[in-house]
């Protein structure tokens, strides 16, 4: 039994110390700056977006259902970017999958929550962005087709509306959180127990560096929108300068650096390249 559970909850099931680890590095990647209004239209049949009757659309609330397995739904989504949160993106949390288009019915872009055995935490969590970020003032206008096609191969259950809210998100905390996950699934996969501890000690620093205090690197939250507590540190352990790097991590916290693109960062093979270099080097130390 202990074995199908690892085999269908991957990460979360293998090492679970390291899964808590990246969930509370999650919790400091966005920041709610407003919530969007969301309605709905639920059918048992799809309905093409250019026969859509705009009229019919009605509230829904967080948590609720928008349909069983197979039928379908629309979802409105309205709002706007407030004055202080230039560059905030859009964050769609369902169960199930959608596309998403602009008030004209151009595909803005495609979100999905499937679950699949063995599937790494995403950085969003329940929710995924949509789209670009957004300049400030912005008026927001989402119609999301979406569907539940049930859990793995099974037709049970139904899909759900987690909410839509409006974030800005710590590019820098964003990047750790995919570096981190990258080498936690190398550590979990190498068979040169060497290279393992090593990887593991480098983890270790780096969760430590993380819990001294905030990154400060290239956030785009607003000040007065702080994702946590500020932590008094060294001006040589500032996060964001150029005295202070996820050493550990393969990837240098310097101000300007570019984190992954979130459908592309578990395969940062040059990032882990260069840490199972390292941690092959000097397996016994730890990093930063």
């Amino acid at each position: 039994m202990a074995g199908f559970f690892s085999f269908l909850l991957g990460l979360r099931a293998q090492q679970p110390g390291e899964y808590r680890r990246l969930t509370r590095i999650r919790r400091r990647i966005y920041t709610p700056v407003a919530r969007l209004e969301a309605e709905v239209v639920r059918s048992a049949e799809p309905i093409p977006f250019g026969e859509l009757d705009r009229a019919s659309f009605a509230p829904i609330r967080a948590g609720a259902a928008f349909g069983g397995v197979l039928e379908c739904a629309w979802l409105r989504l309205t709002g706007e970017v407030p004055a202080d949160a230039d560059g905030a993106v859009v964050l769609l949390g369902i169960r199930g999958e959608a596309l998403v288009y602009d008030a004209d019915g151009g595909i803005v872009d495609s979100v999905s929550t499937v679950f699949q055995q063995g599937d790494l935490p995403h950085a969003g969590g329940r929710y995924r962005p949509v789209g670009d970020p957004l300049a400030a003032g912005t008026r927001v206008e989402l119609y999301a087709d979406v569907a539940y096609n049930g859990f793995i191969l099974y037709e049970v259950g139904r899909g759900v509306f987690h909410g839509a809210q409006l974030a800005t998100r710590d590019d820098t905390v964003f990047g750790l959180y995919y570096d981190y996950l990258t080498l936690v699934v190398l550590a979990g996969a190498t068979e040169d127990p060497a290279l393992e501890h090593g990887l593991h000690s480098a983890l270790d620093a780096a969760w430590r560096r993380f819990r001294q205090g905030m990154p400060r690197g290239r956030a785009r939250s607003s000040p007065n929108r702080s994702l946590g507590p500020q932590h008094p540190t060294s001006r040589s352990r500032r996060w964001g300068t150029a005295t202070s790097t996820w050493r550990g991590c393969g990837r240098c916290a310097r101000r300007g650096a570019r984190p992954p693109a979130p459908t592309r960062a578990p395969s940062t093979r040059s990032n882990a390249a260069r840490a199972t270099s390292t941690a092959r080097a000097n397996p016994s130390s730890s990093p930063g």
